[in-house]
C-alpha cells in the first residue's frame, strides 16, 4: 500500500489519540485529515503553520511505526518557466527520539514520500504537484 490523503475516521481519531495531539498544538479541526500509509503504520499530519514572516513554516507530526515525531519544515512553491508547479521543502527540525536515530535515513525517505503525496494540502490539494524538491 502507498500513502494516500484522507479524512481521519472517528475510530482512527481515538486509536491515534488525535484529540490529545490537537490540544497539545492548540489545533482545531472540523474534519481532521492526514496522509497515511496504513500498511507501514506511518502518517503525516500538519498541526501548525506560521504567520507573518514565518508564513512558510509548518509543523507536522509524523507517526512512524509507533512513535510520534515532530518535524518543522519551511515550504516555498511556484511555477517554473514552463508553468510546471513545484514545491520545495527545507528541514528546520526533526525531533527524533534517541532510539530512532539509527533509522534517520529511512524516516527522512518516508517523510519525503508522504510530503510528495500530500501535495501541499492533503485532501484539499488541487491539481497535481509536478515537482517536489527536498533540501534535506
Amino acid at each position: 500500500m502507498a500513502f494516500i490523503n484522507e479524512f481521519i475516521s472517528d475510530p482512527d481519531v481515538v486509536a491515534y489519540n488525535i484529540a490529545a495531539i490537537n490540544r497539545h498544538y492548540l489545533k482545531s479541526n472540523f474534519r481532521p485529515h492526514w496522509t497515511i500509509d496504513r500498511e507501514r503504520n506511518i502518517y503525516l499530519r500538519e498541526v501548525a503553520s506560521g504567520r507573518d514572516e514565518y508564513v512558510g513554516d509548518h509543523t507536522y507530526t509524523l507517526y512512524w511505526r509507533g512513535s510520534l515525531i515532530e518535524t518543522e519544515l519551511r515550504q516555498t512553491s511556484g511555477k517554473n518557466d514552463d508553468h510546471v508547479a513545484w514545491r520545495e521543502y527545507f528541514l528546520l527540525n526533526l525531533a527524533l527520539p534517541a532510539h530512532l536515530e539509527i533509522s534517520r535515513s529511512e524516516i527522512l525517505a518516508d517523510l519525503k514520500e508522504a510530503l510528495a503525496v500530500r501535495n501541499g494540502a492533503g485532501v484539499y490539494a488541487r491539481g497535481k504537484q509536478k515537482q517536489s524538491i527536498f533540501d534535506f
